[in-house]
């Protein structure tokens, strides 16, 4: 065999076996945890979320609104970027944002032609057409790049913001279309470490008791629920 040739599968065996043990040695520190009763990565714990042994994990976070009105498009994108609004996040320490979504906005998918400057924002400019989900694609994606938690809210029923009668849902958008959205936005981003709020829309004082039927989801886990039947929801495949 040729020296080079040789040089070559030594370097690939010796990435390999590094692989390998990286992930033995992960595989190991679960199998530990797990022994001690400790889930791997974030769990919770009395009420709070905690990383390995317990160690409290704090989410300090800001709302990035404009998803959930009839312009449908993440605010101040015609004149800055999502790499900027990421940095502005690192900079002030903060590790989440919540996205407001509107039921209508979300299973329309309409198409964006204002609202974003696609040649500031690179990672936009490779879309032919730009969707309403693709623009939700690209920023969950740039966020988990800044390792930043994006949180998924149904904020409205409607872009356009008619009142409610207290509730999650409405005459026009049923308990059934409320799951369907669900369903729709964890099929869609299932296998991005991404979190999803199920909070019932503002105004939502007669909320309570009501959200049995979010809990048939098979992809969404519950696990809580606040004051006014709030309920967080993790996106996963568990």
């Amino acid at each position: 065999m040729p020296p080079k040739q040789r040089r070559v599968l030594i370097l690939v065996g010796s990435l390999i076996a590094i692989a390998a043990v990286v992930l033995l040695w992960s595989t190991i520190q679960n199998i530990v945890l797990r022994i001690q009763g400790i889930p791997p990565g974030l769990w919770s714990h009395n009420g709070k979320l905690v990383i390995g042994k317990r160690v409290p994990f704090f989410i300090k976070g800001f709302s990035w609104y404009g998803m959930e009105e009839e312009g449908h498009v993440f605010g101040g994108l015609i004149r800055t970027t999502i790499v900027h609004i990421l940095k502005f996040a690192t900079d002030n320490d903060f590790n989440a944002i919540r996205v407001p979504l509107a039921y209508d906005n979300v299973m329309r998918n309409p198409d964006i032609f204002n609202g974003v400057d696609t040649l500031a924002n690179v990672e936009l400019s490779h879309e032919s057409s730009l969707s309403y989900l693709g623009l939700l694609d690209a920023v969950i994606d740039e966020s988990a790049k800044a390792n930043k938690i994006i949180l998924l809210d149904l904020h409205r029923l409607t872009a356009k913001h008619t009142k409610l009668g207290g509730l999650w849902y409405s005459e026009e958008v049923s308990e059934d279309d409320v799951v369907k959205f669900w369903e729709t936005v964890c099929d869609r981003f299932k296998g991005k470490w991404t979190f999803s709020v199920l909070i019932s829309p503002t105004n939502h004082t007669k909320a309570c008791g009501t959200l049995q039927k979010a809990r048939t989801i098979g992809v969404v886990r519950l696990v809580g629920f606040q004051t006014c039947c709030t309920a967080d929801a993790r996106i996963g495949s568990s």
